[in-house]
């Protein structure tokens, strides 16, 4: 028989602060640090959130993945924060912030399947 293949999501950064991108998953093993660093920059610089609701904390999760080319693709909102704004800026920050930089020649997958999480904090 054949071994069930994993499903569970990996934590693999985890930022705190009170607005922007809290935490990254993936389906994949991925250890590349530095590459996540420049990720992560990229769509923090496309972030732009215009929420400015009552809530004291909003979260939405963005699905997409990362071709070896570096293109997003599959992008969408997988986890609604229930702003409708606020999921619009998250999935925009990370469909404007395509290409990336190319994945790591030495990470054997042909893309990296990512689930990143957007926090605002009042």
């Amino acid at each position: 028989p054949k071994p069930q293949q994993q499903t569970e999501k990996r934590l693999i950064q985890e930022n705190k602060s009170d607005q922007g991108l809290s935490g990254v998953r993936s389906d994949e093993q991925f250890e590349f640090h530095w590459y996540l660093k420049l990720m992560n920059d990229k769509i923090s610089r496309n972030w732009r959130n215009a929420y400015a609701g009552q809530a004291e904390v909003v979260l939405c999760t963005v699905y997409f993945r990362i071709l070896r080319d570096g293109r997003v693709e599959d992008a969408r909102v997988e986890k609604s924060s229930g702003e409708a704004s606020f999921d619009r800026a998250a999935l925009r920050a990370v469909i404007n912030s395509s290409p990336l930089t190319q994945l790591p020649p030495d990470y054997r997958e042909s893309r990296l399947t990512v689930h990143l999480d957007f926090e605002y904090r009042k």
